[in-house]
């Protein structure tokens, strides 16, 4: 079974809270870890002020988090990526992790659980949609989305 998942959400500036956002990401960084940019290229960052101020002044923004765990909502999830894009008006956030990390009975349970989590993420971000499918899959590769459930789901366990 593919375990290493994609959720990628998807909206339009100003619609989402990107101050929120970023601030919640910032808050669950352990100090082990350190966020950086790919774009802009010359952006060094030091405190969570300069990383918001690189959002507040760019157009063109590829910004990289790694989480031991990423604590929101209630649902730990364990060893997570992070990628921000940020192009103009559209803002595109990939979360990718290993979803047998979550601590659930089951495939269908976890995924069942992070759908759950998911819309509330989106939600309190305001994002207009979100997709969760395999790592780097195809188009029909998917175990939900903002509209209801993919052809991926029906394949996990119960």
């Amino acid at each position: 079974m593919i375990t290493q998942i994609d959720i990628i959400f998807e909206g339009k500036l100003p619609g989402v809270d990107m101050y929120l956002l970023i601030r919640t990401l910032l808050n669950n960084i352990s100090d082990e870890r350190e966020p950086y940019f790919n774009e802009p290229e010359d952006s060094s960052v030091t405190t969570h002020s300069d990383i918001i101020g690189v959002f507040e002044s760019e157009e063109l923004i590829d910004f990289v988090v790694s989480f031991d765990e990423l604590n929101i909502f209630g649902i730990s999830i364990p060893n997570i990526f992070s990628q921000t894009f940020v192009q103009g008006k559209e803002v595109e956030l990939l979360l990718f992790f290993d979803f047998s990390d979550l601590d659930f009975r089951d495939g269908r349970t976890s995924i069942d659980n992070l759908r759950i989590w998911t819309t509330k993420f989106q939600e309190a971000f305001k994002f207009e949609y979100f997709r969760c499918q395999i790592d780097n899959g195809n188009a029909d590769q998917y175990y939900f989305d903002s509209h209801g459930l993919g052809p991926w789901y029906h394949l996990l366990d119960t």
